[in-house]
């Protein structure tokens, strides 16, 4: 099984974006549209504190 780590290493833009946990879910929202990604890590500093995915936002609007 191929870890997470190995992935990343093997794409060829490593960049991991991230999102304050005081961020909009709009600002995540636009921030995972304009990059062409399904998730982000939520970081306080240089820790990781959660993530945040379209499938987060697509329960949360269908539950609405």
């Amino acid at each position: 099984m191929k870890t997470a780590s190995y992935l990343l290493k093997s794409k060829l833009d490593q960049t991991v974006f991230t999102i304050a946990p005081t961020s909009s879910v709009f600002e995540a929202v636009q921030l995972m549209v304009d990059k062409n990604i399904g998730a982000l890590l939520v970081t306080q500093g240089e820790q990781v504190v959660g993530i945040f995915s379209e499938r987060d936002c697509a329960r949360k609007v269908t539950l609405r």
